[in-house]
């Protein structure tokens, strides 16, 4: 496929100038993958598929651990593969509540979790989430499939640049990696590659070596926004051989939005990729590292010390093993002995290892994932994670907000599209949409409803919790305290902060319904009891003097003198 080399040449020079940009965080990254993600990031061309030993620099495990726990912790608490983690809503709640409105969004919301877990979408979640809290950066495309619809693919750090837009978003990413031939061709058509990988492809002798090959997502600022064909959407997808032949590429299509994610941590100012948790942890991961070493050494000073030999024996075999046996001339004070006493402090080094171990995993939020790891085995509630974790919650916040901002919602997005491209919502459609939410033209909104996101919510709902728990206590020294609170607000406010399905409450108007209903009643039994001890202390009355009824009210309506004797 031909394309201007103009703009080659222009996709070019702004990888370099990107690769530039991204070149003060290689060294950093490379540490952090050291020690924390010994598998991840590519950042030399010889980097990809070596199955050489990339542990050499892991003399104890910990910050490894912590950073596969923290992965591991996210994945059960914000996407898990096992329950529903969002669903989707709409603003006017009484139209969402509407059977077939409530109907149409269940069965899309089924029909997105469906398509997540045959599509490899967990799988590059948990790697997403690892990369995220070492590199402080992770990034993703997805794009779409013939078998399982949606394809999504992981791009570990160093193999992609990326640029922000003016309202600061990611909207650019420029991915330079390694394919084979073999890969090359079946991916773009031999017609398409350059003439030296369709030269290896015919002979049969060189499908098996690589070829980097880079991937251009960026807005296009050419195109004819009157046209709605691939080379005019609102993105440009290109892709290339890096220093292919003059005007060739393998492909130049577009997407109508950006079609992936570019998730931070944390970011600081305006800055491009993101801070992590392992950053602030790596001096102490490689301070372990050093101690981890230093701790064998002296194990190994104290178990096989260097040894001073008598001379004469210097080419005698010597029986090293428990319970061997020397000889050596006593009388003339000969004798084998250590070189030199060796005392090194093991305890007080072991104590400075577990600090450090400690400090690694709090950094790390080591417990707290652990215990959203294991919620669906200890059968603990979110609620009981706040009241464990509240200040690592709390802590969590903003993190869990840009991860759900630039990953999750993206991703929602970007798969409610192609099922409407797909025309599931045309009419005659499996999911056609219903003709009174045509009619109001509402947005979908999404809310995440995973264990950490209930966690989050069940915290800030604590200091009402804790308030309300007062009010009862107080109440029972003087009651007419609860008038000082709206408990029907203060409830609606608990049970949104914990997720709980709004369904179960009744709306304001039918409790105000049910209310008057109930006071109605309560005023007709007073008004009968009232009415019972009035005829009964007439009773009463007309017992002790003989008068009737009638003659008590013409007494009182001043016609005459009750007839009778006292």
């Amino acid at each position: 496929m031909q394309l201007d080399q103009k703009l080659i040449d222009q996709m070019m020079a702004r990888l370099g100038a990107l690769e530039t940009e991204r070149s003060t965080w290689i060294e950093q990254f490379r540490d952090l993958s050291r020690h924390f993600a010994p598998r991840y990031g590519r950042f030399l061309e010889t980097d990809r598929n070596q199955g050489r030993k990339v542990h050499q620099y892991i003399n104890d495990a910990t910050p490894a651990v912590a950073a596969r726990t923290l992965a591991a912790g996210f994945q059960g608490g914000s996407t898990s593969p096992a329950r529903p983690w969002f669903k989707l809503g709409l603003a006017d709640q009484e139209l969402a509540d509407y059977y077939p409105v409530k109907r149409w969004l269940a069965g899309l919301t089924r029909l997105m979790l469906a398509i997540l877990s045959k599509s490899g979408a967990y799988s590059a979640f948990q790697q997403d989430y690892l990369e995220a809290g070492v590199f402080g950066t992770t990034a993703g495309i997805i794009v779409p499939d013939f078998d399982s619809f949606a394809r999504f693919h992981h791009l570990t750090i160093g193999e992609y640049s990326i640029g922000v837009g003016p309202n600061g978003k990611t909207d650019v990413l420029y991915r330079k990696w390694d394919m084979t031939i073999a890969n090359i061709v079946k991916t773009f058509g031999v017609e398409n590659v350059s003439m030296s990988v369709k030269n290896l492809w015919d002979t049969g002798k060189g499908h098996d070596q690589w070829r980097t090959v880079v991937h251009v997502i960026e807005p296009r600022e050419d195109r004819d926004a009157g046209k709605s064909d691939a080379r005019n959407m609102a993105f440009r997808s290109t892709y290339f051989e890096y220093g292919c032949e003059k005007g060739k590429v393998l492909r130049d299509s577009g997407f109508k939005r950006f079609p992936g994610y570019i998730a931070r941590w944390d970011k600081t100012g305006g800055d491009i990729y993101g801070n992590s948790p392992a950053m602030l942890a790596l001096g102490d991961a490689k301070q372990l590292q050093f101690y981890a070493k230093r701790r064998g050494q002296v194990i190994d000073y104290r178990t096989k010390p260097p040894l001073a030999i008598p001379a004469r024996m210097k080419n005698d075999t010597l029986d090293l093993l428990p319970g061997g046996k020397n000889y050596v001339n006593m009388q003339k004070g000969e004798e084998i002995r250590s070189a030199f006493n060796v005392d090194l402090g093991l305890p007080e080094l072991l104590s400075d290892i577990q600090d450090l171990r400690e400090r690694i995993r709090e950094t790390m939020f080591t417990d707290l994932f652990l215990m959203l790891a294991n919620i669906d085995h200890t059968g603990m509630t979110a609620t009981e994670i706040a009241l464990r974790q509240e200040e690592k919650l709390l802590m969590l916040g903003p993190v869990a907000e840009n991860l759900q901002q630039e990953k999750d919602s993206q991703v929602i997005d970007l798969l409610f599209d192609m099922i409407e491209e797909a025309g599931f919502f045309k009419p005659g459609g499996p999911l056609e949409i219903p003709a009174e939410l045509q009619r109001e033209g509402q947005n979908l909104e999404v809310e995440f409803v995973g264990v950490l996101a209930q966690a989050q919510r069940a915290v800030a709902s604590s200091a009402m919790n804790r308030g309300l728990e007062f009010l009862g206590a107080a109440a029972a020294l003087k009651p007419d305290v609860v008038d000082k609170v709206d408990l029907d607000e203060a409830v609606d406010r608990v049970f949104d902060g914990l997720g709980i399905d709004p369904a179960i409450l009744v709306p304001d108007e039918d409790v105000a319904a049910v209310r008057e209903q109930r006071a109605q009643q309560q005023q007709q039994m007073q008004d009968a009891a009232v009415a019972a001890e009035g005829a009964k202390a007439v009773g009463a009355v007309s017992k002790a003097t003989g008068a009737t009824l009638d003659d008590m009210i013409s007494q009182f309506s001043g016609y005459g003198l009750p007839q009778g004797s006292v």
